[in-house]
């Protein structure tokens, strides 16, 4: 039955993660938390209480809870333009970026070193950006059709995709 089983896997993680952390250092980390269910909050919470030597990070939105179990939180806030340019030229290899690019990003992706990425990589799949000898050029940004989300930048980047690819 479903809660038998839910509670053998509590048990059995729980186990597992105490071995293996009375035998080495052992650090958990659970990314998007924000999206857990109310079952993958409890079993964390389960496994952080009973798991003495475990250190386990825990990520979550800006807005998210980080549980109730944290003991120390560190925000990390939107990056900033420089750091933003320096995203952009290490992606594309350049080492001068034109600031007009620089700023439609930022404008764009408000700082999320995700998004920033994704929609880099989008422009330059799309031909919006090209990098000829060491040199970034772009199209008018304002007048390309770029998807104003993550979802739809991350979206347009798998339509692309051959069929090949996409196996």
């Amino acid at each position: 039955q479903g809660d038998v089983r839910a509670e053998n896997t509590r048990r059995l993680l729980t186990a597992v993660l105490q071995v293996a952390a009375q035998q080495d250092a052992l650090l958990l980390v659970v990314e998007d938390v924000h999206w857990l269910d109310s079952t993958s909050r409890a079993l964390l919470a389960e496994v952080v209480e009973h798991v003495e030597e475990l250190t386990t990070v825990v990520a979550t939105r800006p807005d998210g809870d980080a549980a109730p179990w944290a003991s120390t939180t560190l925000r990390l806030d939107a990056l900033g333009i420089e750091a933003v340019e320096s995203l952009i030229a290490q992606r594309l290899s350049i080492d001068e970026v034109p600031p007009t690019l620089t700023d439609f990003v930022q404008r764009r992706a408000a700082g999320n070193p995700f998004y920033c990425v994704e929609l880099v990589e989008t422009m330059r799949e799309g031909g919006v950006v090209q990098v000829v000898d060491g040199v970034c050029r772009h199209v008018d940004l304002d007048a390309v059709d770029i998807p104003s989300s993550v979802e739809g930048v991350v979206v347009s980047r798998i339509d692309r995709l051959s069929e090949e690819q996409s196996f």
